[in-house]
């Protein structure tokens, strides 16, 4: 399966997305804001699927941006 980036995953929209792609057995890299409720989702899916990791960044910062997509995906 392939490695999905979710920005605003730490709630909402973001996180439900990346609880039910996890179940389908997607690798997930989660960004956002809010490391702890990145974390809580990371956890969350990483029981249906091992490899989902948190990354805070603000997306709005196109290098920091950049930076954690190659970290990411890289």
């Amino acid at each position: 399966m392939s490695r999905i980036l979710i920005t605003g995953a730490a709630r909402g929209i973001g996180a439900e997305t990346a609880r039910r792609l996890a179940g389908r057995g997607h690798s997930l890299a989660l960004l956002g804001l809010e490391p702890e409720l990145l974390e809580e989702v990371a956890a969350a899916c990483s029981s249906t699927h091992p490899r989902a990791t948190a990354y805070e960044v603000d997306v709005t910062d196109r290098y920091a941006l950049d930076a954690t997509v190659e970290r990411a995906v890289g």
